[in-house]
C-alpha cells in the first residue's frame, strides 16, 4: 500500500510539471518593515479578461504555478497594511520571483484593527477557526501579557471542568485524545494550572488552527480535536519587545535581530506571582505557580527557504483544593525542542518541509509533599512533507515516524513502577482542488501504523467547502474521516478536579481506540459581521474509562466503551473602528456505554455560552467577558458505613473498621450552573523613543460568583472556583 501511494504521487508530478513547463511560475516572499514574515497575505493574480490565482502565504512565502501567458496584475494585501500591486507581462516557460515588503496602513493607526479568522484567499473549512495572535488583544485578561487559553476557553464545543486544573475537552474529546502543537513540537499539557494562561503566550503567536473536529490528513494520531500553533520569527530590523508585571503573571518578551534582514532570535520568559499576592490583597491563599520560558532563532537562507530552531520549558505547581486544607496538591512540567527547515524550489513549483522534535512530559500527585503518583512520557519524532502546487490544484504528500517512551507509578511502592517504549508511523496523501470560484475539494488518505501493537490502518479523510447560490457570501462546509489512536490517559474519573493523568499506551492484543467524524455547516463573511452555524457528529470506539466508583490504582478496572459526542456550534462577531463583540454558543452531548451501563461523563456540559466585548472611550479600552456552563455531571453520595474487621465476632469501639462510601448511580446527578464575568480596563501613554506603557487594571470574577468547582469525595467538602480577584499591572513596549 506504500508503494502504491508513492508512485502516484510521483506520477502526478512528473504530468504536473511537464503542464507547468509549458505556463509560467511566479513565485516569492511577503514581509513587514521589520523583515518578520506575513503568513496568510493575500496573493491575488488577476488577468485582463477576468481570470483570477490566488493563495495565501506560508511562512511568508507564495507560490502561484500553471499561469497562462498574458498581462497581469498581482496584488499582495493583508489586514492592516497597505497593498501593493504590480502589472507583469508573463510568457510560456518564465519563472519569476517578486518579493514584497508591505508598510502599516496610517488610515488604520489609532483604531482597533479586528484582523479577521481567516484571509479571502483562505477558504472556509469545517470545524476550523483560526486565531491570530492580534486577536488574543481584544479579550479581557488579568495581566497584560495575553494568551492563546483566553481564547480557546471561550471557542464553542470546548469545555474546562473550571478555571484551574489545566485540562480541555473539544467537542467531547478528553484531553489526552487531543493534538496540541507548537511550532511542530508536541505538548502534552499546553494549559497552566491556571486556565487563562498557556505555553502560548500571544507575543509570540502568529497564529493558531483550532480543528474542532474533521481535520485532514496531515495530522494522526489523535482521535479528538488539533490545536496548531505557529509562532512569530522575530524582528530582523531593530532591537524590540516589552516587560511587564501583574499578579497572575510577570513578563519579558524580547526580539534581536542577530543578522540584519536575515536571522533574529525571539525569546519569552513568563512567570506568576499570585501565590505571594492573595493574602495581601484577598485575604484567601491562591497557591498556584505557573510559568514558561520559549526561545526561536530563526533565518532566511535564501530567497526561498528559511530554518528555525525552539525550544520551550513550562512548569506548574498547586493545590487544586484552594485554601480549605485538602491535599490536592499537583505539579507538571513539559519541556521541547525541535527544529524546522522550509525550502520552495527555485525552478519547480515544490515545497519542502522537514520538522524534527523532541518532548518530555512529566505530572506528579502529591500528598504532603510526598509523591503518591508519578507519570512521564519522552518522545521524538520526526516528519518530511512536500507540496505540489499547480494554481488550483495540490498535491502534499509526507512520512512521519515517532517513538515514545512511558513511565508511571500509580502509588509509591517501587513493584508498581511501569515503563514501556512504542513506535508508530506512516504516510499521507492529500490533494487539493477547487474546480471554480468559492468551491474546494480536499480529499486525502493517511496510512497510521503502531509496529508495537502491530496493527495499521487506513484513514480516509475528506472535506469539502461550496457557496450558497441563493445566498451571496454564505458557503456550505463539511468534513468526515478516521482516527486511532494508541496511547491513553488513565485518570480518576470520580471526580472532576482530580486531573492527574497516567500516560500509556493501549493495552496489547486489542484494538486501538477509534474515532469517527462528521461535521457540516453554514459559514459567511460579511464585512463588518461573520457568523456561523456547524453541526458535529463523533464516534468513539475502544475507549478505555475506569470501572466506575473505582480509584485510580494498579488494581483499577478499565472498562471498553463505546459512545458519541454530538452536538451544534454557532458563532456570530461583529466589528466597528473602535468595537469589537463576539457570541459564542455550544449545544453538545457526550454519552458512553457498555453492556450494562450508559451515562455521560463529567466533562459534558449541555450548554456554553460565552459572550465578549471591547471598545476603545477616549483612549481607554474596556473589555469584558462572561461565561455560562450549565452544570457538570457527578456522582451523588448516598450514604456511609464502616467496613467491620472480618477476623473478629465483636469488634471493640477502637476497632469499628475504615469509613466508606455509597455512591448512588455513576454521574447521575450534575453540579449547579457556572457563571462568571470578567472584566479589564487600560490606557496606553506614549514615551519617548517611541516607546508605550499601557497600565492595566482587572477584575476575575467580578460579581463573586460562588461557583462549585468539584466536592471532595474523602472530607466531603464543597470546592469552589476562584473568587473575586482585583488585578493591577503595567507593561512597557519598545
Amino acid at each position: 500500500m506504500p508503494g502504491r501511494f508513492l508512485l502516484t504521487f510521483l506520477a502526478l508530478m512528473s504530468l504536473a510539471h511537464t503542464a507547468t513547463a509549458q505556463s509560467a511560475t511566479l513565485r516569492g516572499r511577503v514581509v513587514d518593515e521589520s523583515n518578520e514574515a506575513i503568513d496568510g497575505a493575500n496573493v491575488v493574480l488577476r488577468s485582463t479578461d477576468g481570470t483570477v490565482l490566488g493563495m495565501a502565504t506560508q511562512d511568508g512565502y507564495y507560490l502561484l504555478a500553471r499561469i497562462p501567458a498574458g498581462t497581469y496584475t498581482l496584488r499582495v494585501s493583508f489586514v492592516g497594511y497597505e497593498a501593493a500591486s504590480e502589472t507583469l507581462q508573463l510568457n510560456d516557460g518564465d519563472n519569476l520571483t517578486r518579493n514584497f515588503t508591505l508598510v502599516e496602513d496610517p488610515s488604520q493607526l489609532g483604531q482597533l484593527v479586528v484582523e479577521g479568522e481567516r484571509t479571502e484567499s483562505r477558504e472556509a473549512i469545517a470545524g476550523l477557526r483560526t486565531i491570530r495572535g492580534a486577536d488574543l488583544g481584544l479579550l479581557p485578561s488579568p495581566a497584560l501579557s495575553r494568551d492563546l487559553a483566553s481564547s480557546l476557553v471561550s471557542e464553542a464545543g470546548v469545555v474546562t471542568v473550571g478555571d484551574r486544573g489545566g485540562q480541555l475537552f473539544i467537542r467531547g474529546g478528553t484531553p489526552s485524545e487531543n493534538i496540541f502543537l507548537l511550532d511542530g513540537m508536541r505538548i502534552f499539557q499546553p494549559l497552566h494550572l491556571v486556565n487563562a494562561f498557556s505555553v502560548y503566550p500571544a507575543d509570540i503567536v502568529a497564529f493558531a488552527d483550532v480543528y474542532s473536529s474533521g481535520y485532514g490528513a496531515y495530522y494522526g494520531g489523535r482521535t479528538g480535536a488539533v490545536v496548531d500553533v505557529t509562532t512569530r520569527n522575530g524582528n530582523k530590523q531593530r532591537i524590540s519587545g516589552s516587560a511587564s508585571v501583574a499578579p497572575f503573571l510577570a513578563a519579558v518578551h524580547l526580539e534581536i535581530p542577530v543578522v540584519t534582514d536575515r536571522v533574529s532570535f525571539l525569546t519569552s520568559v513568563r512567570q506568576s506571582l499570585l501565590s505571594d499576592y492573595g493574602p495581601r490583597v484577598i485575604g484567601e491563599e491562591l497557591p498556584y505557580r505557573y510559568g514558561d520560558r520559549y526561545f526561536k532563532l530563526h533565518g532566511f537562507l535564501s530567497e526561498t527557504s528559511n530554518v528555525s530552531v525552539t525550544a520551550l520549558r513550562s512548569n506548574d505547581r498547586g493545590s487544586l483544593a484552594g485554601d480549605i486544607g485538602i491535599e490536592r496538591e499537583i505539579a507538571w512540567s513539559n519541556e521541547a525542542y525541535g527544529a524546522n527547515f522550509f525550502y520552495l524550489a527555485p525552478s519547480l513549483p515544490v515545497f519542502t518541509e522537514i520538522t524534527i522534535g523532541t518532548t518530555r512530559f512529566s505530572s506528579e500527585k502529591l500528598d504532603n509533599d510526598e509523591v503518591a503518583q508519578s507519570s512521564s512520557v519522552e518522545g521524538i519524532e520526526g516528519s518530511f512533507n512536500f507540496g505540489y502546487l499547480l494554481g488550483t490544484y495540490q498535491v502534499h504528500f509526507g512520512i512521519f515516524a515517532q517513538s515514545t517512551k512511558f513511565r508511571y507509578a500509580l502509588s509509591p511502592r517501587r513493584s508498581d513502577r511501569f515503563a514501556e517504549f512504542v513506535t508508530e508511523g506512516g504516510m499521507f496523501l492529500e490533494t487539493r482542488f477547487e474546480p471554480s470560484p468559492g468551491w474546494h475539494f480536499v480529499p486525502g488518505a493517511r496510512i497510521q501504523t503502531f509496529p508495537s501493537r502491530g496493527q495499521s490502518y487506513l484513514e480516509p479523510r475528506f472535506r469539502f467547502t461550496v457557496p450558497v447560490d441563493f445566498a451571496p457570501g454564505v458557503s456550505l462546509t463539511g468534513a468526515w474521516g478516521i482516527y486511532h489512536q494508541e496511547l491513553i490517559g488513565l485518570t480518576d474519573d470520580r471526580t472532576v478536579s482530580d486531573v492527574f493523568t497516567a500516560w500509556a499506551p493501549s493495552e496489547e492484543n486489542q484494538a486501538v481506540p477509534k474515532s469517527t467524524h462528521y461535521a457540516l455547516g453554514l459559514t459567511t463573511d460579511q464585512g463588518r459581521w461573520r457568523a456561523s452555524l456547524e453541526g458535529y457528529s463523533r464516534t468513539i470506539e475502544n475507549l478505555g474509562f475506569p470501572a466506575l466508583g473505582e480509584p485510580l490504582s494498579v488494581n483499577t478496572r478499565y472498562l471498553s466503551l463505546e459512545g458519541f459526542s454530538r452536538g451544534v456550534d454557532a458563532g456570530l462577531e461583529y466589528r466597528w473602528p473602535r468595537a469589537f463583540a463576539r457570541l459564542s454558543y455550544g449545544l453538545g452531548q457526550t454519552t458512553y456505554r457498555d453492556q450494562e451501563i450508559e451515562f455521560a461523563p463529567p466533562h459534558d456540559r449541555r450548554h456554553s455560552l460565552s459572550l465578549t466585548g471591547q471598545i476603545d472611550v477616549r483612549g481607554y479600552r474596556v473589555a469584558a467577558q462572561w461565561h455560562y456552563g450549565s452544570g457538570l455531571p457527578f456522582t451523588q453520595i448516598n450514604g456511609g458505613f464502616q467496613r467491620l474487621p472480618v477476623d473478629r465476632e465483636t469488634p471493640t469501639p477502637d476497632e469499628a473498621g475504615e469509613f466508606e462510601l455509597l455512591f448512588g448511580q455513576p454521574f447521575s446527578a450534575r453540579l449547579p450552573a457556572y457563571h462568571r464575568l470578567d472584566v479589564s480596563l487600560e490606557r496606553d501613554i506614549v514615551l519617548p523613543a517611541g516607546a508605550r506603557l499601557t497600565l492595566h487594571a482587572s477584575a476575575v470574577n467580578s460579581y463573586n460568583r460562588s461557583n462549585w468547582f468539584d466536592l471532595d469525595y474523602d472530607s466531603l467538602e464543597r470546592l469552589n472556583q476562584l473568587p473575586f480577584i482585583p488585578s493591577f499591572g503595567a507593561q512597557v513596549k519598545f
